[in-house]
């Protein structure tokens, strides 16, 4: 997700985006001499955004599995791997049990 927001380019088309084109050579026919033409190559220029822009939702409930606070801290840490800043933490019940077991943890990290 970091590598897509900070691109350039993009495959993906929208109203904003400029399409890449390229030229090729048209051979010559029905007595028209060889020329080149511009088609498109799939790829589209686009605005490139600050990875530091995305905020993860990290899980701390107990659904599929129940997690552990080794489970949350290491979101935690893949988060910061990622080269992002900030995170968000979900637990449907509201109960955070595991996040809170992780937060007073000398393992996870806070910078």
């Amino acid at each position: 997700a970091v590598k897509r927001t900070v691109a350039t380019t993009t495959t993906v088309k929208t109203l904003t985006n400029t399409p890449i084109m390229r030229s090729v050579t048209v051979p010559p026919q029905d007595g028209i001499a060889t020329t080149t033409k511009k088609v498109p190559t799939g790829e589209y220029y686009k605005e490139s955004y600050a990875g530091t822009k995305i905020v993860p939702w990290l899980q701390s409930f107990d659904y599929p599995v129940t997690y552990t606070s080794a489970m949350v801290s290491a979101q935690i840490q893949a988060t910061f791997d990622a080269g992002l800043t900030s995170y968000i933490f979900w637990d449907a019940g509201n109960k955070y049990t595991a996040l809170k077991k992780a937060l007073t943890t000398s393992s996870t990290r806070t910078d």
